[in-house]
């Protein structure tokens, strides 16, 4: 009897090393699941990395039309909205951060951008339900051939549900 008892606890033991494994199966599961989801990420963050590469390279090409940096006195202007609304700490300072790439540039080199332009001033007032073209939530600051890129329609931004971005 005692030999039979000694085997149960000896099976017990094993058990509690069974529970034991299949929790850190569990966990690894959820691991995996989440490194799935983190390539996703990472694969979006690779294509942004390899943008930044080429606007640092200033490789991004741009017809000779957009090539200039002189901008209308309403730009600035709205540029500084901008900044005042998403990067405040950053307007005494030299330098801007790109919000596509995330690259700090000097100032001269960032543009406050419209998202949608005064052409399509009627239908995205209504659709972003803003009562002027100028609002900050039409723009961002990003820097001149990610500008010179989206105005030539060579990038284009989407809204993921799955990430709520």
């Amino acid at each position: 009897m005692l030999e039979r008892l000694e085997g149960l606890q000896g099976l017990e033991g094993r058990l509690e090393g069974l529970q034991d494994l299949v929790g850190r199966l569990e966990v690894l599961q959820g691991l995996v699941g989440k490194l799935k989801a983190l390539d996703g990420r990472l694969r979006t963050i690779e294509q942004v990395c390899n943008l930044s590469t080429y606007e640092i390279k200033g490789r991004l090409w741009y017809s000779a039309s957009k090539a200039s940096n002189e901008s209308r006195p309403e730009n600035e202007e709205f540029k500084l909205a901008l900044i005042r609304a998403y990067q405040p700490q950053q307007e005494l300072k030299t330098t801007l951060f790109c919000m596509v790439t995330g690259v700090e540039l000097p100032k001269e080199n960032i543009v406050g951008a419209h998202i949608a332009s005064h052409s399509k001033r009627t239908d995205i007032q209504s659709l972003l339900s803003i009562k002027n073209i100028d609002d900050v939530q039409n723009g961002m600051l990003w820097s001149q051939p990610i500008e010179h890129a989206y105005e030539d329609s060579r990038i284009c931004f989407a809204f993921d549900p799955a990430d709520g971005e």
